[in-house]
């Protein structure tokens, strides 16, 4: 039939009965879907036929019928896809899943692409710590199939699905709403199908007691910018070659037991309750001080530079990412890069972040906040310089076990690094295997009895901590896992643990001043030719260090030190030379007045004037 010629007869004809009381109008229309041109000048002329004889409301109408026509039709409950070579075979309803992608019939009976490949959902994962879910997508282009891991939110959205494309998937703005449609209507269809995988987010111990990626019924799931460093985790090589190397370099004594035991205790600090805190060694590159760092991440994975042992810009939130994915492993960095495109002060911040073991609150586009990623393990680094200066705070001090490499680690340096480069990654699950056998009992009685110890010594409690946690890893591991009973014992600890003086922010004030004229003596004394080349700051005379007040508050202020804090302490400590309810002092020279904030150079007892 012509859509001008014997339909046009026909159309003029029609009623408002035929178009209210029947469905041959719409039938006739419905005739045509094989030719969409024709199928809307039909549509045309029935829609001004209809307003001819007083019937308005064609096209809901014409709605209404097809969703009608379309309940009718019977969706084949058995139909399954039929990919080559697909990882699963599911019941996809309505849809057409062969090698030529899938389709669907549309409201017409035609076939709508939804995907020119084969595409389909086969894993559904869910984080049991978080409860978030994600898809993993097997797709298939060329003949070769391939699989990604997305999140539930994305596949659901028409929008956001279009990322995809990224991956080799064929969606675009025309097919995208059909795709999301059609891989959510599959998965819903095979809830009892698709495999459903418990998993985290992170390595090391989950609320449940397993520890990631050690347990084969824990999956894993996580940000994709982690492939490598999740990669670096395994093993290679001979245990019993390794064991022989470490063997070796902890008869030496010294700082490559504390690497050793750093990286066992980095899974300790969550179940016992301590803060995350930073093991630092710092001396000449020809030490060994990198090597020393090998064999602390080749306990769990690949030493090698960018792989456990990871390299990162200097962002806190990059820091962030990896300390909560590592979680429970130790985290080794190469502290020298960081410390050189941060100020002292700057990483001073980042040392006590790092150590709280959670992440800052940030918020999210949608004004929400975002999950707060958390940590319990070791910081270990390296570097030429100590992570802590005389203007550190106490928190940042107390976060951090510092030790000098003063010589060589070993004598072969680049054999030992050979040997650790081929062999790694055995001791990190055998000792997770100690802990579960009854060996956490064990390592909690000890850590106490460690750290009821040290409490009494000069060391703070953040300190003692610390080293308690180190000695009861070193404990198990020196009985259990190299059976050598070369342990590290207490003046080892007492040697590198800061003191409460070490931590006294006040006293390193004081400490900061009194250095200050021998750093900058051309800011406290003329040249010889009695001129002044520089600013000029004060002068030192008989025992005590005059510095004019205004720079002496922005010199402490500069440094990170409060300045009213400061002196309120130094008066007390009879530290100050000062007038009559003031904490400053009045110099008249040359008929000139200056007011200058004296200290002592040294301690002795208290004179107030």
């Amino acid at each position: 039939m012509e859509a001008t010629g014997e339909v046009t007869k026909i159309i003029s004809g029609y009623t408002s009965v035929d178009f209210l009381e029947s469905s041959e109008p719409y039938d006739l229309l419905y005739s045509l879907r094989s030719d969409k041109f024709r199928m809307a000048q039909c549509r045309e002329l029935l829609k001004r036929q209809a307003a001819a004889v007083g019937v308005r409301g064609f096209n809901g109408l014409w709605q209404s019928f097809l969703e009608t026509k379309n309940a009718r039709e019977v969706v084949p409950l058995d139909q399954v896809t039929e990919f080559t070579g697909q990882p699963l075979e599911l019941f996809c309803g309505g849809y057409c899943c062969d090698d030529n992608g899938v389709t669907i019939p549309d409201r017409y009976g035609d076939d709508q692409v939804v995907c020119l490949h084969p595409i389909m959902p086969v894993r559904r994962l869910i984080n049991t710590e978080t409860g978030a879910q994600r898809m993993e997508i097997a797709y298939c282009q060329g003949g070769a199939w391939r699989s990604m891991v997305v999140d539930k939110i994305t596949i659901a959205n028409a929008q956001s699905i279009i990322s995809l494309a990224g991956h080799g998937v064929c969606v675009n703005s025309e097919n995208a709403r059909a795709l999301s449609s059609y891989l959510m209507q599959v998965e819903q269809l095979n809830e009892d199908v698709i495999p459903v995988e418990n998993c985290v987010s992170h390595m090391g111990w989950t609320e449940d007691g397993l520890f990631a990626p050690y347990d084969p019924q824990l999956g894993f799931d996580a940000d994709q910018g982690f492939g490598r460093l999740r990669k670096s985790i395994r093993q290679a090589g001979s245990y019993d070659e390794w064991l022989r190397a470490m063997g070796d370099l902890r008869s030496r004594g010294g700082p490559g037991r504390f690497f050793l035991a750093a990286s066992f205790a980095s899974v300790l600090v969550g179940p016992l309750g301590v803060l995350p805190f930073f093991l630092h060694a710092y001396g000449g590159s020809e030490f060994g001080k990198t090597v020393g760092l090998m064999a602390a991440a080749s306990v769990w994975g690949d030493p090698n530079l960018g792989e456990f042992v990871t390299t990162f810009d200097a962002t806190q939130v990059g820091m962030e990412r990896i300390a909560g994915f590592l979680y429970s492993l130790p985290m080794c960095i190469d502290e020298l890069q960081i410390k050189e495109s941060l100020g002292e002060r700057d990483f001073d911040k980042i040392i006590y972040h790092l150590g709280e073991g959670v992440g800052r609150a940030r918020s999210t586009r949608d004004g929400g906040l975002q999950e707060r990623g958390k940590w319990r393990n070791c910081i270990i680094s390296t570097g030429e310089r100590p992570i802590t200066n005389t203007g550190s705070k106490g928190g940042a001090i107390n976060r951090s076990v510092e030790i000098e490499i003063a010589e060589r680690l070993h004598p072969d340096l680049p054999g030992l690094a050979n040997t650790l480069k081929a062999n790694f990654g055995h001791a990190g699950p055998a000792f997770v295997e100690l802990l579960r056998q009854g060996g956490m009992d064990l390592v909690r009685i000890q850590y106490e009895a460690f750290y009821e110890r040290l409490k009494k010594s000069p060391a703070t409690d953040k300190q003692a901590a610390a080293g308690a946690l180190l000695m009861a890893a070193d404990a198990l591991a020196s009985n259990a896992i190299f059976r050598d009973g070369n342990c590290l014992d207490f003046p080892d600890l007492l040697r590198i643990l800061s003191t409460k003086a070490d931590v006294d922010v006040n006293a390193k004030a004081l400490a900061f001043i009194r250095e200050l004229p021998s750093r900058y003596p051309a800011r406290f004394e003329v040249n010889k030719f009695n001129e002044w080349t520089g600013e000029r700051w004060g002068k030192v005379q008989d025992g005590f260090i005059f510095i004019l007040r205004g720079a002496f508050n922005d010199i402490l202020t500069d440094a990170g030190f409060n300045v009213t804090t400061f002196l309120s302490w130094a008066d007390r400590q009879g530290l100050l030379l000062t007038a009559a309810g003031r904490r400053d002092k009045t110099v008249r020279s040359g008929g000139k007045v200056e007011r200058f904030i004296v200290i002592r150079e040294e301690d002795s007892e208290s004179v107030t004037t």
